[in-house]
C-alpha cells in the first residue's frame, strides 16, 4: 500500500492559541508507510519533508542544512504553559513569526542553527554521564563535558598495563573549567591493588630510584622540586627549626629520601607494601603503605608539609583525598601539591592528547581554573600557583597552599 490521503470535507476547525482566536482548518490525514515521505510547499519556494520511519517520524530535514537550502530555518520555542515545540519559519518572514510569538505569549528560546546546535551538543549530546564512577566531577556539579580525543590505541610512551578487551577511552573537557576527564571502562582500582608497579616498574624498584637520584639537577624534577619546597618552607617558617614532611603516594620514594639528604624528616605513604618496604630498605625513610583515608592522625601524626607530587590525578574524588589531608597538616604548615596541566599539554604540537599528561591512569587533568577549584573545596587557600616545563618535559601546575 503507498501513500494514503483521507481529506477531511469540510475541513475540521478548532480555536487555538492563548486567547482561543486563532482558527485551525484540519484538512486530512496522510498515512505513510515506512521510508515514504511528502514534502510540504509554499507558493513562495519553501519545502518542508517529512518522512515515515519505521519507529516514527523524521520530522525535518537537517535543520542547519536542508532546510535553510529550502527556505525554512527551526527555532525552538517555549510557550506559556511551559510546552515546548519546533517551529519552521520562512526566510523573510520572521516578523509575522515575531508577532505570532508575542500575541501568543511564546519565546524563541533559539535557533538552531550551527552556533547554536554546537552548544547544544557540547550540553547534551557528550555529556559525561554523572553516575559513571570514572567520570565523577568534584568541582562543579552539573558543568558540562564534551568530547575532545578518542583514543583507539596506547601512546607510545604510555605503560602496557594488563587491561581486557580492545583499547578504547575519551577524554572529555569541561567547557566551564577546561578540566579534563579520562573516559573508559578499566577498572583503575584493580589495577593499583595488583599491577601497577609490576607494569611500571617490574623488578627494578632499586636499580630506577638510584638511576633518578643520580640524575644532575638540571635534569631532575625531584631535585628542582626540593629547591622549590625548601626556598618556600624558609619564607614561611623561617629557618629555625628542621622540618617534618609527608609524602602522600611516595611511589620511588625519591623525592623523600632528597627531602631527608637535605636534613627534614620524612615519612613516606604509598598503596604499595613493595614500595613502602623499598622506602625503608632503599631509601632509608620512614613508610607506611595503605590509602591515606585508611590513616587516622593518631597512627601518621602531623606534619609541618604534606606534599603530592604527581598524586591527585589518579584518584576519583581528589577533593575529598586532599580535604581528608588537612587532619595531618599542622595548622602553619602548608601543602604543595603537583597536578599535570591539561591546558598546557593539549596545546602540544607534537603529541597532544596523546601526552603523559593525558595517560590511562590519569582519572583527571587539570586547568588553572580546575586546580583553584579543587583547593578551594577542600578547604584550603593558594598562596602560590605557577605554570612549570619540568626538566623530564611533563607540563605541570604546582602550587603552595594553606588551611582555610
Amino acid at each position: 500500500m503507498g501513500v494514503k490521503i483521507q481529506k477531511i470535507d469540510p475541513p475540521r476547525k478548532f480555536s487555538v492559541g492563548l486567547k482561543r482566536d486563532i482558527e485551525i482548518s484540519d484538512c486530512a490525514h496522510i498515512y505513510l508507510n515506512s521510508n515514504e515521505q511528502v514534502t510540504f510547499k509554499t507558493d513562495d519556494g519553501a519545502e518542508h519533508d517529512v518522512c515515515r520511519k519505521e519507529w516514527g517520524f523524521y520530522a525535518t530535514g537537517s535543520v542547519n542544512g536542508r532546510l535553510p537550502a529550502h527556505g525554512l530555518k527551526a527555532g525552538l520555542v517555549k510557550g506559556h504553559a511551559e510546552r515546548y515545540c519546533i517551529m519552521l519559519v520562512e526566510e523573510g518572514k520572521e516578523k509575522g513569526f515575531n508577532e505570532y510569538l508575542d500575541h501568543d505569549q511564546n519565546r524563541l528560546v533559539c535557533w538552531l542553527d550551527d552556533e547554536n546546535l554546537q552548544r547544544i551538543s557540547m550540553t547534551f549530546d557528550t555529556q559525561v554521564n554523572e553516575s559513571n564512577d570514572n567520570a565523577f566531577n568534584p568541582f562543579v556539579m552539573g558543568a558540562t563535558y564534551h568530547q575532545v580525543h578518542h583514543a583507539t590505541q596506547k601512546p607510545e610512551r604510555e605503560t602496557a598495563f594488563d587491561l581486557s578487551g580492545a583499547y578504547s577511552r575519551h577524554i572529555y573537557k569541561c567547557s566551564m573549567t577546561g578540566h579534563f576527564l579520562n573516559q573508559h571502562d578499566y577498572d583503575l582500582d584493580a589495577l593499583y591493588e595488583q599491577g601497577y608497579v609490576d607494569a611500571t616498574y617490574g623488578a627494578k624498584l632499586k636499580t630506577t630510584f638510584e638511576k633518578i637520584i643520580n640524575l644532575p639537577s638540571d635534569q631532575s624534577d625531584n631535585k628542582k622540586r626540593v629547591a622549590r619546597i625548601i626556598e618556600f618552607a624558609a619564607r614561611h617558617f623561617g629557618n629555625e627549626k628542621a622540618k617534618s614532611v609527608l609524602d602522600v603516594g611516595s611511589g620511588l620514594c625519591v623525592f623523600p629520601y632528597e627531602m631527608k639528604q637535605a636534613g627534614w624528616q620524612a615519612m613516606a605513604l604509598d598503596l604499595d607494601e613493595r614500595q613502602a618496604q623499598h622506602a625503608r630498605d632503599v631509601a632509608g625513610v620512614e613508610a607506611q603503605h595503605g590509602m591515606l583515608e585508611c590513616f587516622s592522625q593518631k597512627d601518621l601524626g602531623t606534619y609541618d608539609v604534606i606534599t603530592f607530587n604527581k598524586v591527585l590525578e589518579h584518584i576519583k574524588d581528589p577533593v575529598k583525598t586532599l580535604a581528608y589531608a588537612k587532619q595531618f597538616l599542622k595548622d602553619d604548615g602548608f601543602a604543595y601539591v603537583e597536578l599535570p596541566d591539561g591546558e598546557m599539554a593539549a596545546k602540544d604540537q607534537k603529541e597532544g592528547y596523546d601526552r603523559e599528561e593525558f595517560f590511562i591512569d590519569h582519572h583527571h587533568v587539570f586547568s588553572m581554573t580546575s586546580y583553584a577549584m579543587l583547593a578551594q573545596k577542600a578547604g584550603f587557600h593558594i598562596v602560590t600557583l605557577e605554570r612549570i616545563r619540568e626538566p623530564s618535559d611533563k607540563y605541570t601546575l604546582a602550587g603552595f597552599l594553606v588551611k582555610a
